[in-house]
């Protein structure tokens, strides 16, 4: 023990334990070969806050370790970094909630959580991962000018959106939106749009054109369905591959209906699959309002012209009553034309192009004369 003031020139050697009470000041290097350690558990500091140390230097490998079981420790990875151990954590702020850190949560899960916001700011931000990127949240917003998916493009595929409803959505779709996977019913298969490359024109939408490969070809086109989007001249069908084309009228339990423009080799005509009719007294007019077939009345067929109306055919001719009664026309002759009146399939009376005239029955005159073609009367 030494009490008051001694000087040594030489080195100082101490068998056993040295004890110095005051304080002591050492003005060169102190080498020590074991180490320097407290006299109790959290007795002593390294500096303090008006004489802080300078650098301080530690060998490959090595750690420090932190609380009296040494559960914290930072540990130097030799040549590449810092190790923090098991799932400790960095925390921030004074750590009075100690609800934001960086750490492990387990084998290989790195976790950053903030109670609030994380910010992450460069001119330029690269996530790369091998497999994939999960964001799970109520709401994501991209406040940006442009986003570009998989831009430069991978050889292996283009770039791709794919999105996945929830999976208890199983209510009937009353809203508009872009699906995939089982919207409402069981579908493995992944419904893949592709997008046009030509800009579109004012008031078109999206069309698709058959599958191929399992994508859906969209391309822009008129919109028929609205009267915003309906145009003076409006066309179904592509105009091209020599096919038929279609408008179904999508009924009811199967009660459908469907107006084709057959192709039939470039010589086409409209195709009504189901009977077309005019409502009430609306008329079917030809030319003009003077030449219509209509029905003034119900169970009338009315036939109008402001001229002649002809009927021609390359056969025969029948006009039929309900009662059977026939009014023909060269029904039994193949060289003279010939105005038959049948009952049934008797054959009553007929008049030829000659001017024969031939009656099978009686003939009853409410008139006084006769006359033959030299005007004599036969009374």
């Amino acid at each position: 023990i030494i009490d008051g003031g001694v000087g040594i020139a030489k080195k100082l050697y101490v068998g056993t334990n040295l004890a110095v009470t005051g304080t002591t000041l050492l003005t060169d290097e102190v080498t020590v070969n074991t180490g320097i350690i407290p006299d109790a558990q959290g007795g002593a500091d390294l500096g303090k806050a008006a004489k802080a140390f300078g650098d301080v230097y530690m060998s490959d490998g090595k750690a420090i370790k932190f609380g009296n079981e040494q559960d914290v420790q930072l540990t130097h990875y030799a040549d590449n970094g810092l190790l923090l151990n098991s799932t400790s954590k960095i925390y921030f702020e004074d750590g009075s909630n100690y609800d934001q850190y960086i750490g492990s949560t387990g084998t290989g899960l790195t976790k950053v959580n903030s109670p609030a916001t994380i910010q992450l700011v460069a001119p330029l931000l690269d996530l790369d991962a091998s497999s994939e990127v999960t964001i799970t949240s109520p709401a994501i917003n991209l406040e940006t000018a442009a986003l570009s998916l998989n831009e430069p493009a991978a050889a292996a595929a283009p770039g791709r959106l794919v999105l996945y409803e929830a999976t208890d959505n199983d209510g009937d779709d009353t809203y508009i939106s872009i699906e995939a996977g089982d919207v409402n019913n069981t579908l493995t298969t992944a419904i893949q749009l592709i997008m046009p490359i030509l800009p579109p024109s004012e008031g078109q939408v999206l069309k698709s054109h058959g599958i191929s490969a399992l994508k859906h070809q969209l391309f822009w086109a008129t919109d028929n369905s609205t009267a915003a989007g309906a145009e003076d001249i409006n066309i179904i069908g592509t105009g091209s591959g020599n096919n038929d084309v279609v408008l179904r009228f999508d009924g009811t339990s199967g009660n459908d209906a469907e107006i084709t423009w057959d192709h039939n080799s470039g010589t086409g005509f409209l195709n009504f699959d189901s009977p077309a009719r005019m409502a009430g007294t609306t008329k079917l007019e030809f030319r003009n309002a003077d030449i219509s077939i209509s029905s003034s009345t119900d169970n009338q067929l009315d036939l109008i012209s402001d001229g002649v109306i002809k009927l021609a055919s390359d056969g025969d001719m029948e006009i039929e009553s309900k009662g059977s009664m026939k009014l023909t026309v060269d029904a039994n002759s193949t060289t003279t034309e010939v105005f038959g009146f049948y009952t049934a399939a008797t054959e009553v009376a007929r008049i030829n192009q000659s001017g024969d005239l031939q009656l099978d029955g009686d003939i009853q005159i409410d008139g006084n004369d006769i006359r033959s073609s030299t005007a004599t009367a036969i009374t």
